[in-house]
């Protein structure tokens, strides 16, 4: 009981100091997508994502220059700078709430309400 007590207000420590920038960003894909994400400060981050996983992807005092997916060897997504502004001044709109975006085989879209996300296993998130 000590252990969960102390785990759970570590959380709250945790989740209380964290900034979190927009935006934010899910794997929609049934695979591991790669992506790529470069900032005004001349940062490159690459990262495998699996399926389903969520992640602010915004840094302070930062900009992103540009967002490339890619499936594989295939790049099959870029964002500019322009729609990623876009993207996250709509997400900064509706702060209140739900919001991610996915990316998947539809494309990027916008969503305000949770959306259950299937992995290859079979399970839900």
């Amino acid at each position: 009981m000590k252990r969960i007590i102390t785990i759970i207000l570590l959380s709250v420590f945790i989740l209380g100091c964290d900034t979190f920038y927009y935006p934010k960003i899910r794997n929609d894909f049934d695979t591991t997508i790669k992506v790529n994400i470069k900032y005004s400060s001349g940062e490159q981050l690459t990262h495998d994502w699996p399926p389903c996983l969520v992640s602010f992807i915004g840094r302070e005092n930062k900009t992103i220059n540009e967002i490339k997916v890619f499936k594989g060897d295939k790049n099959i997504i870029v964002l500019s700078k322009e729609k990623i502004a876009e993207m996250a001044e709509l997400e900064n709109k509706n702060a209140g709430g739900y919001s991610v975006w996915g990316i998947g085989p539809d494309g990027v879209n916008f969503y305000t309400k949770k959306k259950e996300c299937f992995q290859n296993t079979g399970s839900i998130n």
